[in-house]
């Protein structure tokens, strides 16, 4: 099991045409999103432009939570949706697509090969959770607000707002302890497996 922790200050920041983007992990990690050679990737974006256009991403899958705001998607063709905090979308990365609307999403990006799933952990103060992930091999959590106590094969890790985690072969649930009112972005990931998805308590699931 491999596991790498990640600042807030260890991210860079790129502007897009509607506002900036923070990518937070891409596997394999020489990958780049410019050469678009990546299985799967996780991002941020601050969308300061009302009405934005996205990028057309042919061959990959796209799953976008909307963290603060209210964003209108549109995917001519297909379908609309007005999304509020902690409302997900999953589409086609090769649909055109478009927003109205300004506030800060989540994204993760994967490739036809990759399973994924995107979650949220909503904890009060000194709440606590037990997260098991068994039918996924990577698990990514990032604190999006609050600080938590993180407890993985007997070792304590103290995570705050801003900082991720990406947990690599994960074989064993992990213990959290909420130090503050904490949200939570869990994104899963496995290659060449089918998904099973089974709903935990205490979890947003999409």
């Amino acid at each position: 099991m491999k596991v790498s922790l990640f600042n807030s200050d260890q991210f860079n920041i790129i502007q897009w045409a509607g506002g900036t983007s923070k990518q937070l992990y891409i596997y394999p990690e020489t990958a780049t999103f410019s050469d678009r050679n990546f299985l799967f990737r996780i991002s941020t974006a601050i969308i300061t432009q009302y009405h934005s256009v996205f990028t057309l991403l042919p061959e990959i899958h796209r799953k976008l939570i909307l963290l603060e705001g209210a964003l209108l998607i549109k995917h001519p063709g297909h379908y609309s949706t007005l999304l509020l905090p902690f409302e997900t979308d999953t589409f086609n990365g090769a649909w055109n697509t478009e927003s109205k609307g300004t506030g800060t999403d989540f994204n993760i990006m994967t490739t036809q090969n990759v399973n994924s799933r995107l979650r949220v952990l909503i904890l009060e103060t000194n709440q606590t959770a037990e997260i098991g992930s068994e039918e996924f091999y990577f698990l990514h959590l990032y604190i999006y607000k609050g600080s938590i106590n993180l407890t993985l094969n007997q070792q304590e890790y103290l995570l705050s707002e801003g900082m991720s985690m990406m947990i690599e072969s994960i074989k064993m649930p992990l213990q959290i302890n909420s130090l503050s009112k904490s949200r939570i972005i869990l994104s899963e990931f496995s290659i060449h497996t089918e998904s099973r998805f089974k709903p935990l308590i205490l979890l947003h699931q999409f």
